[in-house]
């Protein structure tokens, strides 16, 4: 009887809006791929701002080297005017000179956050390909269903 209702449900499904709604999920599960990627690069950025940051603190009045691009092509060597302060990105395009330990905790906020926003799109991300795969097999459920009924017709 349960495969029955199962038929019955399934033939009153639209293939075509099934198709359309699992597009749908695959356009939304894309989005969001892409949307982690720029949490994962910008929070890889902090991380490498909080060692340098560190970096610096350990250094002190010694010369340092610094890369003049970012593919590290070219360098330069400078003295830290005081190595107890770095200036640092608070947001909204705003920059505060800060003493480094200070500035540490922003940044180690600041990766938290982007952490916390990857895992809630990570498990936002999972909940959609669940749904791409039920989807899926709807689809090829009633896919088989069609056939099924079209060779008992033929018999």
């Amino acid at each position: 009887m349960g495969e029955g209702i199962m038929s019955r449900q399934q033939e009153k499904i639209d293939p075509n809006v099934l198709l359309m709604q699992i597009q749908a999920i695959r356009d939304q599960i894309n989005r969001l791929q892409g949307f982690i990627a720029e949490l994962a690069t910008a929070r890889e950025s902090v991380v490498r701002s909080i060692d340098s940051v560190k970096a610096l603190k350990r250094v002190g009045e010694d010369n340092i080297i610094l890369p003049l691009d970012p593919q590290m092509n070219s360098f330069t060597m400078l003295k830290p005017v005081d190595a107890d302060y770095v200036i640092v990105h608070l947001g909204l395009n705003v920059y505060a000179r800060l003493p480094v330990n200070d500035a540490v905790k922003i940044l180690e906020a600041k990766e938290n956050r982007l952490s916390r926003s990857i895992s809630e799109a990570s498990k936002q991300l999972n909940e959609l390909v669940k749904l791409h795969e039920q989807y899926q097999a709807l689809l090829q459920s009633i896919a088989l269903s069609a056939q099924t009924q079209r060779q008992q017709q033929t018999r």
